[in-house]
Order: structure tokens, then sequence, then C-alpha cells
């Protein structure tokens, strides 16, 4: 449904960044740090529409869903790097699915979707992205997986294996 996905919107701009949270001398106005003035303002956004991010230590991040408190864990991040076009984040909500939010530019993320996703409303985006881009508009896609363990265990397996290496560790990560 409509609002299934609205939340997963949110759930990926609130978890999938790489803001750092500060508060403002003594009130309890959050104000968000990036590099990327992008990423301040896609989590802004999500603060805006009950999605708050309040903190980050370790694995642990803190989010206020519509003034409640959850805990997730974050299992994984994939940074944005000028190769990969996308940032992509596995975490552990507090009902203990584990789930994989993407964002990222068109070109990366289109061909990853799955091949069941409905293909009209693919079509419709594709046309909708391509009006943007005639028009001077940057654009972001937002995807998300419900992952098992299983999926989890082998990413997770080839993953470590791939971010140790020495040589040729970008390309295996990626």
């Amino acid at each position: 449904t409509t609002r299934k996905y609205a939340k997963k919107f949110l759930l990926a701009l609130a978890l999938a960044h790489s803001c750092q949270v500060e508060s403002t001398g003594g009130s309890k106005e959050l104000v968000y740090k990036s590099a990327s003035p992008d990423e301040e303002a896609l989590c802004q956004g999500a603060h805006q529409n009950g999605y708050t991010y309040q903190s980050r230590s370790g694995k642990k991040v803190t989010l206020a869903i519509n003034g409640k408190t959850e805990e997730w864990q974050l299992m994984v991040e994939m940074e944005f790097t000028s190769d990969r076009r996308r940032m992509s984040v596995i975490v552990k909500s507090p009902a203990g699915r584990l789930y994989l939010f993407s964002k990222g530019a068109d070109a990366e993320m289109v061909p990853r979707l799955s091949k069941k996703v409905d293909q009209t409303l693919l079509k419709s985006t594709e046309n909708d992205l391509s009006s943007f881009s005639r028009q001077g508009l940057r654009t972001l896609i937002l995807a998300y997986k419900r992952l098992s363990q299983s999926d989890y265990d082998t990413f997770y397996t080839k993953y470590h294996k791939a971010a140790n290496l020495i040589d040729g560790r970008e390309e295996k990560v990626e």
C-alpha cells in the first residue's frame, strides 16, 4: 500500500545517511551536520514527517518515529562513493527484521531493482526521471528489501572477505 511505502521511504531517509546530530545550546532542537548539504536536507525532511534520527552510538541508531523511540542496529554501512554512486545500509529493526536500504543515482539504482517491480510503475518512474533530467533537476532513487537471516549471512560472508582484501578491495566490495 501507499502508506507502507511512505513509511519505508521515511525510514530510508532516517537510516541511510552520513549525518551527525548536534543539539543547539541546551535546546531540544536537533541540527543535522554532514559533509553533504543534501544529506542534511534529507534527514530534516524525514524529521519533519515524524521520522527523527536522534543519535548513533557505535552500531546503535536511535530514531523517534511519530514520537516513539526505537533503537535499530546498523549491521553494515556501505558509504556513498563516486564510483558506487549510491549508499546502502543493512539494519535490524527493533522487531528483529533485517532490511537493506539504498539510495543513489537512478543510473545505478534502476538496474538493481527486483524484476518483480510493477513494470507499469517502473516505466512511469523512468519517464518522470527523464522529464526531471531534461529540466536540469537532480534525482535520487530510494529502495529497500527485506532480507532473511540466510540472505544476510550469505551477503556478509562475501562482503567481509572482500572488505579485508588489500588488493582490489573497492571492486570486490562493489
